[in-house]
């Protein structure tokens, strides 16, 4: 819960707050997309607050239902209209109008609008069309959704494209952000570890200040959780173009994947928001190579810059075959591990000892 006076300074959330504001300056509807639990609500509060125009904040968690007519009810409510659950979209359409007039600009924003897609249907994508017109020049609609409205809508693609003019991607916020939403929480500061491992995601970062180790994180259940929620939340197309940015560090070429900064650029390189991510899906995918290989990372993982000599390898990759194994057939057995893609080449590396074995080096543990 945010404290209601404290003054968040003028560098949070700079750039997205420039985007937002330029848009609504032109009276410009837009989409604003935002990753589950990043926090976005914090910005939105900001938004509101350094706008000049009134904000008509419409949110789904203040509903007793997820329906347009509860919808209708909460946006009566808000503009001040009299037995708002029995308001029609004219009454609305009036009071608006007049809100307008007053403050010289409206935005209605509907906030998680992702949440109320199922509930309403093509003919209240009209009905907002119906009450923007009220006054073009003035009133500007806002929808915050988890992935682009224009995706999650297909059957009134059509209609959203004469609502909403631009889509925006909400980054994530910086460490001084974060720092400032804590504050305003009242908690105490985040250590940078935190900062670095929740790599701008609000929800992540509370879980982490509550890690019991937090040099081994994703042991902790909540962690890896929420770590799986983040990206259970994504298509299948986009979870696979993540794994590839986590194994290959190359551009995921997909606006949401880098405009919601859930793959984000190192220097030259690519990867996902938070070495938790890459940790997760590294483990995941060790899941999909073949048994010999699996088990040789396995071992080596597990004696991880630690020199293993072959005949514990043969010992343990080739038990079935009580460790009877060639070199030739060790040696062809590293190369496939390398080579394969469920193997980070970028992250690891498997190094040879003549005559004694094999050391796994993990080059972020340098």
């Amino acid at each position: 819960m945010l404290y209601p006076d404290y003054q968040f300074p003028d560098s949070f959330c700079r750039e997205t707050t420039k985007a937002c504001q330029k848009a609504i300056s032109a009276r410009t509807s837009f989409n604003l997309v935002a990753v589950p639990g990043v926090g976005v609500t914090f910005f939105v509060k900001f938004l509101e607050r350094r706008s000049k125009a009134k904000f008509i904040y419409i949110n789904p968690y203040e509903m007793h239902e997820l329906n347009s007519a509860a919808l209708y009810e909460q946006l009566a409510k808000k503009l001040g209209i009299n037995q708002p659950e029995t308001a029609s979209v004219d009454d609305i359409r009036q009071v608006l109008g007049e809100t307008a007039k007053q403050h010289g600009g409206v935005v209605l924003l509907f906030n998680r609008f992702d949440r109320l897609q199922k509930s309403v249907g093509e003919r209240f994508y009209d009905a907002l069309h119906y009450l923007r017109d009220v006054d073009r020049a003035k009133v500007v609609l806002a929808f915050v959704t988890a992935e682009p409205l224009i995706e999650t809508a297909p059957d009134a693609r059509q209609s959203i494209l004469h609502l909403v003019s631009r889509t925006l991607y909400f980054s994530g916020y910086v460490d001084g952000d974060m720092q400032e939403i804590v504050a305003a929480s009242g908690g105490r500061a985040a250590t940078q570890r935190e900062l670095d491992l929740a790599g701008g995601h609000h929800l992540l970062l509370q879980v982490l200040m509550g890690c019991q180790d937090i040099e081994n994180a994703l042991s902790d259940p909540m962690v890896e959780l929420l770590v799986k929620d983040i990206l259970r939340g994504l298509s299948p197309q986009r979870q696979k173009l993540l794994e590839r940015t986590a194994t290959t560090h190359n551009d995921p070429q997909d606006a949401y994947l880098s405009g919601t900064h859930l793959a984000v650029r190192d220097k030259r390189k690519w990867r996902p928001f938070s070495v938790l991510v890459s940790e997760y899906l590294m483990r995941s995918q060790a899941g999909h190579l073949p048994v010999k290989e699996k088990r040789l990372f396995g071992l080596l993982q597990r004696n991880m810059g630690q020199v293993v000599s072959k005949q514990v390898i043969f010992d343990h990759v080739w038990s079935e075959d009580n460790g009877i194994a060639s070199d030739w057939s060790l040696n062809a057995l590293v190369y496939r591990l390398r080579r394969h893609p469920a193997f980070d080449a970028h992250r690891y590396a498997i190094e040879s000892r003549k005559k004694e074995g094999y050391v796994l080096i993990d080059h972020l543990a340098d």
